[in-house]
């Protein structure tokens, strides 16, 4: 396989805890997400 360090590399990243997964928010919320890119991971801050 060409490519298979790919799909090694996304279990390395998976192992670490490193893969994100989208959590759209439902569509009769009352919060307007203004700043959808997450790439600081701040979405799961518990404030």
């Amino acid at each position: 396989m060409a490519f298979g360090w790919i799909d090694e590399q996304a279990d390395v990243r998976r192992r670490a805890g490193l893969v994100r997964t989208l959590r759209p928010r439902p569509a009769d919320s009352p919060l307007l997400d203004l700043a959808s890119n997450d790439y600081l991971g701040l979405a799961r801050h518990p404030e």
